[in-house]
């Protein structure tokens, strides 16, 4: 299969008509990083399925969400949350832990640099209140 990509990666060629320098301004640089500056990397671990629009009009509601919200699905149960407010998206993450369809949502700071098949998404922060701790250990 290796041998098949390879040699049909040696037959591609670009020829005089399609070379075009690719400018990168500081306008598409400022853009794209605005579009990810209020945004965090979810993963719903659940096996059930579900409906985008579902999910969003539930977390609209349990946030308690005054501006908009877009969730856009990133594959592997993962999705990137985009709050129009970073206020709203720094309460939401302060809240922790969600749950969504009885499944646990992981949530995590997401600056779009990478993959998000490569972010690691392995823990959640959750509350406890232990009752009977000695004086030295509160």
């Amino acid at each position: 299969m290796a041998e098949d990509i390879q040699s049909l990666l040696h037959n591609i060629s670009i020829l005089d008509d399609e070379e075009e320098d690719l400018v990168i301004t500081k306008s598409w640089v400022e853009e794209s990083v605005k579009k990810v500056k209020n945004c965090f990397l979810g993963k719903m671990l659940i096996h059930k399925p579900y409906r985008i629009e579902g999910m969003k009009a539930v977390f609209r509601k349990i946030w308690r969400l005054e501006s908009s919200l877009t969730i856009q699905d990133v594959g592997d149960h993962m999705f990137v949350f985009q709050f129009e407010d970073d206020l709203e998206k720094d309460r939401v993450l302060m809240k922790q832990p969600w749950a969504f369809n009885k499944s646990l949502l992981l949530l995590q700071e997401f600056d779009g640099m990478c993959f998000p098949k490569d972010v690691e998404m392995y823990w959640c922060p959750f509350w406890m209140q232990v009752h009977g701790l000695p004086i030295g250990l509160m």
